[in-house]
């Protein structure tokens, strides 16, 4: 599935560019695969990575930044069908998915809204204009004692104006507790203005300014985030006796139940490893996989199966200084959505795994990922290829740390894996996510936890 860009140019004409390719360059230089004349944006300005079948957002360290339907893009996100991005206040871009519509609902309620609007501006027309005619009255009646009047009710107001401002004066204090004019205006200026960078293009070293050093941006001062916040909007009024309640959206556990089941694996596959991470853009590429398991009877045949030689294939990874969790795990997906014997697929399996965890190491997850990633590799008896590549990369990226550069993530990033690569270990991911808490995925299958 391909996603299409939809923008106006900069002669002021709609276009419309599809996205089809693993990484797509945004930005005015006409280098990227979609330049667009803009003072606004920046040489390189976004990138649109894509995921199987997931497509990942991320800011290029532009120098006016990235919004994401209204919120500053600081990490990393998921794309879905009608989310606009704001290019630097420059260019808005909507995104559009073929064959998907955006939430009727939504739709239908922004038109009640628009269609309530319409209703109020119209009874606002109509009271001023009805306002406005009995004021014409009130002036056609006192025309002749106007001047008069004007005086004795200056006279008359003086007092009142000055009791008011004390008040004023009063409840303000009583209000900000005496705080200083700096401390109650210190926010009032415009949140959403930005520096941009002073320099000019030709003193910019890195035109795609993927580590480009930015003046950085003045971020708005915001309340600190309470840790556990309590939910403040109104309760929805109690349904009639004709209506039933609102069922609650199963998103937000889904999403708890992925994360916390995906990490669970990372922590049981790795030697010394309690603190995998992922961030939300890679948890939303496992959890698009593990879609393609759900309601699996093969996969679930298989976990019931794994854990009936639990013993066997414990005994299999000891010896061979394996976690039972990643060998049992890396059995099922060979296997994937076909039934088979999975400590004998082990069995099958473990002199190429064993060798590429001697070359690649196995203390951490990202490690035992990186073997997986290797596995084809390992086949044709190329063990050290992808330490070779790491060790390459290790050199010409100084600045970042060795432990993002031995990640899958950072290798596709870099296009340093193949998509079969990439793929296997998308699976190895989804599947291990699965084993946790396999009924969670509709998969009909107790737990595979060694």
């Amino acid at each position: 599935m391909d996603i299409i860009l939809k923008f106006t140019n900069e002669d002021g004409k709609a276009e419309e560019v599809e996205v089809s390719q693993e990484r797509f360059l945004i930005g005015r230089h006409s280098e990227n695969d979609l330049s667009i004349v803009n003072s606004k944006l920046s040489r390189t300005h976004l990138k649109i990575e894509r995921f199987a079948d997931v497509f990942v957002v991320s800011d290029c360290e532009s120098s006016n930044g990235t919004k994401l339907n209204g919120e500053e893009l600081s990490e990393p996100q998921t794309l879905a069908n009608g989310d606009i991005l704001d290019l630097g206040g420059g260019v808005e871009i909507e995104i559009e998915f073929p064959g998907e519509t955006k939430n009727d609902a939504e739709t239908s309620g922004k038109a009640n809204s628009d269609e309530e609007s319409e209703e109020e501006d119209s009874e606002y027309v109509s009271a001023n204009a009805a306002n406005a005619s009995s004021g014409a009255v009130s002036l056609d009646t006192s025309a002749g004692s106007s001047s008069s009047f004007g005086l004795r009710g200056l006279l008359f107001l003086t007092p009142l104006l000055a009791i008011f401002l004390v008040l004023s004066v009063v409840g303000a204090f009583l209000l900000f507790g005496g705080k200083s004019v700096a401390e109650t205006t210190q926010n009032e200026d415009d949140p959403d203005f930005i520096y941009s960078d002073d320099r000019k293009d030709e003193e910019i070293p890195n035109k795609n300014m993927d580590t480009g050093n930015l003046t950085p941006k003045k971020t708005p001062v915001q309340n600190p985030v309470d840790p556990n916040p309590v939910n403040t909007e109104k309760p929805e009024a109690p349904p009639s006796n004709n209506e039933s309640p609102a069922k609650p959206s199963n998103n937000n556990t889904r999403d708890k139940t992925a994360k916390s089941s995906a990490l669970s694996f990372l922590r049981r596959i790795g030697r010394n490893d309690p603190n995998p991470v992922l961030t939300r853009a890679q948890l939303g590429v496992i959890q698009s996989k593990t879609n393609q398991f759900r309601n699996s009877t093969a996969l679930a045949s298989n976990i019931k199966n794994a854990k009936r030689n639990a013993s066997k294939i414990e005994a299999l990874a000891r010896s061979n200084n394996l976690k039972p969790q990643f060998l049992a795990n890396a059995a099922l997906t060979k296997l994937s959505k076909n039934r088979g014997d999975v400590a004998a697929t082990a069995q099958s399996m473990i002199a190429v795994l064993n060798n590429l965890t001697i070359s690649l190491g196995n203390e951490f997850a990202n490690d035992q990922l990186l073997v997986i990633a290797a596995y084809d590799q390992g086949i044709a008896g190329d063990n050290l290829v992808m330490r070779n590549t790491i060790g390459k990369l290790l050199k010409q990226s100084p600045n970042t740390s060795s432990r993002q550069i031995r990640t899958i993530w950072f290798l596709h990033d870099k296009r340093k894996l193949t998509k079969a690569q990439f793929e296997f270990v998308l699976r190895f991911l989804a599947i291990g996510t699965i084993t946790q808490n396999p009924k969670a995925f509709k998969v009909n299958s107790e737990a595979l936890i060694f």
